[in-house]
């Protein structure tokens, strides 16, 4: 009886980290798409900076 208890907590973790990653992968692809903006302070010459900085 202990073996169906344990194999049902492996199915349920298992089930909910299927759940869980497809979360967790849009989150870390907002970050790096915020991360990825360009600073036209720093790279004032960058291609998407014409027009901002003077």
């Amino acid at each position: 009886m202990q073996l169906s208890h344990l194999l049902l907590a492996f199915a349920m973790i298992f089930v909910m980290t299927i759940m869980y990653a497809p979360q967790v992968q849009a989150d870390a692809w907002a970050d790096a798409n915020a991360d990825a903006d360009v600073n036209c302070e720093v790279t004032p010459y960058h291609p998407d900076c014409r027009g901002v900085m003077p």
